[in-house]
């Protein structure tokens, strides 16, 4: 990080700089450039951050262009977001972020939903160090025919917008890398 600031434009009285803020995760505190931040003002309020980039030179956007974007802007940006964790154990945490249990009732449809759950996916030949898993096609059609039923209607499905899910696990099976990404459909 430079001794310079970048001075963006200003727009409702806020002018847009790449200056540091404060960062509080749990009990740290960072400096950032304020262009990272998604708001390219100050974090969210709450704990975690986004910090967002573009692609394919992966820096930020110029102080005050997310403000008021072009319109095909949003293609090129890469979200990270960052929380820290220490009130559970991560591996517990782990398994509630691959899984809609925790926000679904036991007797819900919506709980079949291999497009959610890990257990209702396929893993796939380990790429980099991490194993891929995709969506079961013949859970996903028992899923849909039991939406309809509900509902009559079917659920509303764009695989373009479905994340690509990857996972790493210890020798004892239990995951400690989860990663949810675009898809690249």
């Amino acid at each position: 990080m430079s001794g310079t600031v970048t001075t963006g434009r200003t727009i409702n009285g806020h002018t847009y700089t790449d200056a540091p803020v404060d960062v509080k995760l749990g009990p740290h505190i960072f400096r950032i450039p304020a262009n990272y931040l998604d708001s390219q003002i100050a974090p969210w309020p709450g704990e975690g951050v986004t910090l967002v980039i573009e692609w394919p030179n992966m820096t930020p956007t110029p102080p005050g262009a997310r403000a008021n974007p072009r319109t095909n802007d949003f293609r090129k940006e890469i979200h990270a977001s960052i929380d820290y964790v220490d009130r559970v154990p991560i591996e517990a945490l782990l398994a509630r972020y691959s899984s809609n249990e925790a926000i679904t009732e036991p007797d819900w449809v919506e709980r079949g939903n291999p497009a959610e759950r890990l257990d209702l996916r396929i893993a796939q030949p380990e790429t980099l160090g991490l194993t891929p898993y995709a969506i079961d096609e013949e859970k996903m059609a028992v899923y849909v025919k039991a939406y309809e039923a509900r509902y009559s209607k079917p659920p509303t499905r764009n695989p373009a917008f479905e994340d690509d899910w990857y996972v790493a696990r210890d020798s004892g099976g239990n995951l400690t890398t989860f990663i949810k990404c675009d898809s690249v459909k």
